[in-house]
């Protein structure tokens, strides 16, 4: 006997009179609007908002009921599948953990995870000064390696850092660079960021972190605000989630573990 693949309504709902209903619209646009207009009809009729819900096929589907909704001062919550790593927000912090861990593993060699997170739009980097300090670094460490008399590891030399030439004035004008008390400022936090890397849980050090570099006021300044809240909160409940199952969890170990996630192409 073959299966019967024939659904039956069960629970609660077995004998609701209501059936489903299938609707063909000519354009996007029209469903959108059709759809919004049903809701605010159940709203008009006392239907309590957490009766009402919109599935979609994909999350980005979302965005014009947001719009929608938040023109019409509607409440709504946005469930989403977000993967971390696909997220540029994320991917800056996640450049600015590593740099930390880099530099506290084996100092001064972690410039390419820092001169990734120059670029971050919440720092608001003059793309000029960030190219005109990366020149002045590749020159003075030309001239270290045309020296026949040093034999170190110019990668890991602290005065041929990324981190030392954004906290040298007299550097940072040697290079041309515009916005050099900007970069001073910047290399202050950084390490501070630095020292105090085991005074806190990664929880708190988390939060510091993004109060240090203003990244939740700028998440709120953004077009898709709720999509970036929505990554800062997923990785604030990912923190939360290992500070429970890894007991004395550091930030450190908290980089390996994104690093592996990273590389096991497991989503967060």
């Amino acid at each position: 006997e073959s299966l019967n693949k024939t659904l039956l309504a069960s629970g609660e709902h077995a004998k609701s009179p209501t059936k489903p209903r299938f609707i063909r619209y000519p354009d996007p646009k029209s469903e959108v609007l059709h759809i919004f207009s049903q809701v605010t009809r159940l709203l008009d009729e006392g239907v309590p908002p957490g009766e009402i819900a919109i599935l979609f096929r994909k999350n980005n589907a979302a965005e014009p009921y947001i719009k929608l909704f938040e023109a019409k001062r509607i409440p709504y919550v946005v469930n989403r599948q977000t993967d971390l790593f696909e997220e540029p927000l994320f991917r800056h912090v996640f450049n600015l953990l590593q740099y930390l861990y880099e530099q506290h593993s084996k100092p001064f060699t972690g410039d390419l995870f820092l001169y990734q997170f120059l670029h971050a739009p919440f720092l608001q980097p003059d793309a000029g000064d960030v190219a005109r300090i990366a020149f002045l670094q590749r020159e003075l460490r030309d001239q270290y390696r045309r020296d026949p008399s040093n034999a170190d590891d110019q990668e890991s030399r602290p005065d041929l850092s990324l981190i030392h030439l954004m906290g040298s004035r007299q550097l940072q004008e040697k290079a041309g660079v515009r916005q050099v008390d900007a970069f001073l400022t910047l290399a202050e936090k950084l390490n501070g960021l630095q020292k105090s890397l085991f005074d806190n849980t990664p929880q708190v050090y988390i939060e510091k972190l993004f109060s240090a570099f203003g990244i939740l006021p700028f998440a709120l300044t953004l077009e898709d605000k709720y999509q970036a809240l929505d990554v800062l909160q997923t990785f604030f409940e990912f923190v939360k989630a290992e500070s429970q199952r890894q007991r004395g969890l550091t930030i450190p170990t908290l980089v390996n573990t994104l690093r592996l996630c990273e590389q096991n192409n497991i989503r967060i």
